[in-house]
């Protein structure tokens, strides 16, 4: 049965749902409905209000690839006009812990001016300000982890750029995702996640090549074909969170200093989340970015600035904290 959630309002606080939402719903078709692992399974779409094309290609793209999962939307943060409480997500954050896992360079200004060294950004580590995207993604998220703590079971979290219908860019030759592909993926890592003690399983993620262990040694043995557990991974794009996870990663949170994503990984790193990625169908042991869903336009449709630059390539030197400092 396919839901058309009614969006939640609000800083974490889930509204009570109009009875004519409910009826609606309750006159839903029945088609397709999840058995097995994906039984129960729901899922909260990430989507910001300013973005109604968004939420039209998630609608159709779910109706027509995901006809079984029953799924909510819920309204996203706007980090530049919703209060933010400081004690959830902070206003800036330090490189030094993704530095081990990212690649930083010198940062000059406009002058050619070095503002800061590839070793800064290492040690001391080089402060940042969230930028109002992101700072708004981490407190969505945030709230989607008050959701998953208070449930009786696993939530899927999608933002709403996701996408399950892709080719591989790593493997032009291999299968191409779809929703058949994801929804029998899916299955096998629920499925695994019974055999194991799992906080988050990402669906989406970059940074895996055979492990990326740069301080932990990876298990022992054969090696699962669904399932691997992660040092460190980035991107939110759509995971499975666990009761479990997610009052663990709240209990961190005070609050979040670090991108939503970076703090999700460190925290695996840490050992204090059980973090696992879940192999897509053409991914190996050589496979950096993978998994069954991908963002729908990472680089050029974006709400979200990335205040050290990151991969879209955007200005790493707006939120620097000591350009502020200067400049005010």
């Amino acid at each position: 049965m396919v839901l058309k959630g009614k969006p939640i309002q609000g800083q974490g606080k889930v509204q009570a749902r109009s009875k004519g939402a409910a009826q609606a719903r309750s006159r839903s078709p029945r088609i397709a409905a999840a058995s097995g692992p994906l039984e129960g399974l729901r899922a909260m779409v990430v989507n910001m209000e300013t973005r109604p094309d968004r939420r039209d290609r998630c609608k159709e793209m779910l109706a027509k690839e995901l006809p079984w999962l029953e799924y909510e939307w819920f309204a996203a943060t706007n980090g530049k006009t919703n209060t933010i409480p400081d004690d959830q997500v902070a206003r800036t954050w330090n490189t030094k812990n993704n530095s081990n896992y990212g690649t930083y360079e010198d940062v000059f200004d406009k002058d050619q001016v070095l503002l800061h060294s590839t070793q800064e950004f290492t040690d001391p580590g080089v402060e940042y300000l969230f930028s109002p995207g992101e700072r708004g993604c981490a407190h969505s998220h945030y709230r989607c982890w008050e959701r998953a703590a208070a449930s009786d079971g696993p939530i899927l979290i999608l933002e709403d750029d996701f996408q399950v219908c892709f080719e591989h860019p790593e493997h032009p030759e291999g299968p191409t995702s779809n929703g058949t592909s994801f929804s029998a993926h899916l299955e096998l890592g629920m499925q695994e996640s019974k055999r194991r003690e799992i906080d988050v399983l990402y669906l989406g993620w970059s940074g895996w090549r055979d492990g990326n262990n740069k301080y932990g040694k990876p298990a022992r043995g054969r090696k699962n074909p669904s399932v691997r557990k992660v040092e460190y991974v980035w991107t939110t794009v759509a995971y499975v969170m666990w009761p479990r996870g997610a009052r663990r990663l709240l209990q961190r949170a005070k609050p979040m200093d670090q991108p939503v994503d970076n703090f999700m990984a460190w925290e695996c790193h840490e050992g204090r989340l059980e973090g696992y990625i879940l192999l897509g169908p053409a991914d190996n042991e050589y496979t950096f970015t993978g998994g069954v869903a991908r963002q729908t336009d990472f680089k050029n449709d974006t709400d979200i600035r990335k205040s050290d630059g990151g991969d879209q390539g955007h200005d790493p030197t707006c939120y620097l904290v000591s350009v502020q400092g200067k400049e005010n």
